[in-house]
Order: structure tokens, then sequence, then C-alpha cells
């Protein structure tokens, strides 16, 4: 059993962790369900632009409309798969979404007042990061399954598959994916009447919390312990060159799992010591990829995708952080 002092600490650590996350993870819930429920998915994807390259560009634009966060990008995201949008818009929404909205962007400028060029380079990367990885992935594909005939979700290759319910108040099939309704399959959502849209819309809410709301529990009980255990300042005495500096950087942002918008309070202390390439790898790396983020994506998204994304992010923030320290500074 832990000692009682750092019993609290644990304690203290894991439900700030939880703070941090869970009203942007709902946020992302309570938008999902209304694009189930309240949109026509069918004129909502009519608008989006077919080509990649657009279509990557778009997305990674979509979080200044849809600021919900480094969490509640994931069930919106899923959303859009589900419903048909491009997969470049939806895995450049997915990079972008958590650095690039107005809330991310004002809390930056208020807290990096005095490194603009920090900021500017934090939303100018990312986005071109977010465009780079959604045009890779958009010639993703996987062999074709045999489900594809018994379950239309598994049309999407990122997404797991599901099963179909049978809604006893109508007998029509309820597509599912896990416990997130897809679609009702005998007539559009939309034309229904306001309290059926009611009674899906906070039914999806509910199931989807109690979905994804135990994978960030884990999340961020394997966050909290690293961050009792892990010896960060011994870490950053250590990081003297600008390699080693890069790693620990990154390797804290995974690790420390703060958070696109509270990462940039915990680096202002530092950056008169970091070089300005290690200060953004820290804020790239975790805004796309942290212990509380990787669990989510995990409950919603194959394994083989979230391996690729994590390492094609891995390696664009190596490269631009290296490039900034050398040729930067």
């Amino acid at each position: 059993m832990l000692p009682l002092p750092l019993l609290n600490e644990a304690l203290t650590l894991f439900f700030s962790q939880l703070l941090l996350s869970i009203p942007f993870l709902l946020l992302g819930i309570i938008l999902s369900s209304a694009l189930l429920v309240f949109v026509d998915e069918h004129k909502l994807i009519a608008r989006f632009p077919q080509n990649r390259i657009l279509s990557s560009i778009v997305g990674s634009s979509l979080g200044i409309l849809l600021p919900v966060g480094q969490y509640g990008t994931i069930p919106v995201v899923r959303r859009l798969l589900l419903q048909g949008a491009p997969i470049p818009l939806a895995i450049s929404f997915l990079v972008a979404g958590p650095t690039v909205n107005p809330i991310v962007i004002w809390f930056t400028l208020s807290t990096l007042a005095i490194q603009p060029r920090l900021i500017f380079l934090r939303i100018i990367l990312t986005w071109f990061m977010a465009v780079i990885i959604a045009l890779v992935f958009s010639s993703y594909r996987e062999k074709p399954s045999s489900e594809l005939i018994l379950n239309p979700v598994s049309r999407v290759p990122f997404l797991r598959s599901g099963t179909f319910l049978i809604d006893e108040a109508k007998g029509d099939p309820l597509q599912r994916s896990g416990n997130l309704i897809y679609e009702y399959a005998g007539s559009e959502v939309h034309q229904r009447s306001w309290l059926e849209k009611l009674s899906l819309f906070f039914r999806n809410g509910i199931e989807e919390s109690l979905e994804l709301i135990p994978f960030l529990l884990l999340g961020s009980a394997i966050a909290t312990g690293s961050q009792l255990y892990l010896p960060q300042a011994s870490l950053l005495n250590w990081a003297i060159d600008p390699l080693t500096q890069i790693l620990v950087m990154m390797g804290l942002g995974v690790i420390l799992s703060l958070g696109s918008l509270f990462s940039a309070s915990f680096l202002m202390p530092l950056t008169g010591t970091l070089w300005i390439g290690s200060s953004l790898a820290f804020l790239l790396i975790d805004s796309v990829i942290n212990l509380k983020r990787l669990a989510l994506l995990l409950a919603v998204f194959r394994f083989k995708p979230v391996f690729y994304l994590t390492i094609l992010t891995i390696q664009l923030v190596l490269l631009f952080a290296l490039v900034l320290n050398f040729y930067v500074n």
C-alpha cells in the first residue's frame, strides 16, 4: 500500500487529470450526438470537398468552427467517418483540431506572449503536420472483409466493427459500432419527431459516455503513475544537447498528458532554458499523442491506424524539432 502522503498526491494528480479532460470529452460526445440526430448527414457531407488536398485543408481548419478540445475531437471524428466524411478531412481534424481552435490559440497567446515565434510555429506546423498525415491516410486501405455485408459500419476501415440491435418501439434495425449508435436503417433519423430525436440524442450521449469514459479513466491512471515515478528534473538536467533535449521533451509530452490547452502553462518557465525545437516538440506531441488520448484512440479506432498515426506524428515532430534546433536557434 502507498504511504498516505504519496496516496494523497496520487489522488490529487488523478482527479486533476480527469478535470482537465472530461469536460472536453463530454462536449465532443454532445456534438457527436447532435450530428447524429439533428443534422442531415447527406447534406452535411455534400458540402465537404472530395478532393484529397482540399479535404485535408478543410479538416485541419475545422477546429475553428468545432472547438471541442483534444479529447472531444475523437467522438466527433468517429461520427464524421460514420456519416461518410472523406478520410483526409476526418484525420486532419483529428490531428489539428486540438491546437487549431480559438480557445487553445487564445490561451497560448496569453500564456506564451513573450514567445510569439513559438506560438506561430505551433499553429503553422500543427496545420502542416495534419495535412501531411491526412494525405498519407487518404491512401489507407484494408483487405475486404466478409463482415462488410453484415455490418455497414465495417465500410469505415479505421473504426472497430459493431453489431445490430433492434429498437423495440419501431422494429427498425438500430446500427451500432460497439455502444455507439450509427443510425436507424429503416428511416432517416432527422425526419423523426422531436421527442424521438431527443430520446435518441440522450440515449446515444449516455452510451458513448459509458463507452469512452472508462478508457479516459485508464489513461488518467497510467499518466498519474508515470508522473509520480518519473524523475522529471533529472531528465531535464540530463538533456544537454539538441537531440536528447527533443527526445526528453517528447517523452514528457506523452507521459504528462497535460493536453493542448494546458501544455503551454507547463512550458512557460522552461522556455528560457530550452531550444525552440525542443519546446515545440513538447507542444506538438502532447496535442496529438499522449497517454490519455492514446487510450481513447484505441477504444475507437483499430490498432493499425493508431499505430500509423503515432509513428507518423513522432517522425514529423522529430524532423520539425531537429530542423529548428540546428538551423533556427
